[in-house]
């Protein structure tokens, strides 16, 4: 993801970074906070980036806990603790992911649960996986009707637009949502993603949306696809 086969960090430090990404990763499914931290302080000392801290440590931890989610072992609040932790370490994180990469970014992503929608953890886990993957997100909550769509989409002009859906009687303000961005003229240039237990493949095609994902790392690979990122900043 972020071109770490370029081996941009120093030899003798590189062995010592897959040892730390490998660490934060089992520190952070295992719910251990301090000892993340603790891994995350001592590596990033060492030299290790941070993108590498993300993608290799962040990222295939909240993966692994995401496909946890209704195994009847594992409690709902123990994996929103760990994502809890996930978006702890990443607000240390971005801020240095972005004085390294001079501020940019994969792309813009707005997301929020269609109006109706009150449910939030479908949509934590895809905003992390999304952040840590290298898009800025812009997250506009629950409960959110086609109007405040529209109206941010003209306000912060993302590449895609994922729209969270977890009831079948919110589907007609899918459609309303996507017909509205037509009749301003934002759509052009927008992709829409639709995601959640009500929706289906054939609704996408008859919302006239452009992505559908069964699964939060599946619609990671395919946002990246559209906006070209098939490695960080195209490299």
């Amino acid at each position: 993801m972020y071109g770490l086969h370029e081996k941009n960090y120093k030899n003798g430090v590189e062995q010592n970074g897959v040892k730390y990404m490998r660490e934060l990763r089992d520190a952070v499914v295992s719910g251990e906070q301090e000892e993340a931290f603790r891994i995350t302080e001592t590596g990033l000392a060492e030299g290790v980036p941070v993108s590498a801290l993300i993608e290799h440590g962040l990222y295939p931890a909240a993966c692994e806990i995401a496909r946890s989610y209704g195994n009847d072992e594992v409690c709902m609040a123990e994996i929103l603790a760990k994502f809890e932790l996930i978006q702890l370490l990443l607000n240390e994180l971005i801020p240095k992911l972005r004085d390294e990469l001079k501020g940019a970014v994969r792309g813009r992503l707005m997301i929020g649960s269609v109006q109706g929608n009150l449910i939030d953890f479908g949509k934590l886990i895809l905003r992390i996986l999304f952040i840590a993957s290298g898009f800025e997100v812009i997250d506009l909550g629950t409960d959110v009707p086609p109007e405040t769509f529209s109206q941010h989409v003209r306000l912060e002009r993302p590449d895609i637009l994922a729209l969270a859906v977890y009831t079948r009687e919110s589907l007609p303000l899918v459609v309303k949502t996507v017909d509205l961005l037509k009749q301003q003229g934002l759509r052009q240039d927008l992709k829409i993603m639709l995601g959640g237990w009500a929706v289906t493949p054939e609704f996408v095609v008859e919302a006239g949306a452009d992505i559908f994902a069964v699964t939060a790392e599946g619609a990671v690979e395919l946002c990246l696809a559209a906006v070209g990122a098939t490695d960080f900043l195209g490299r």
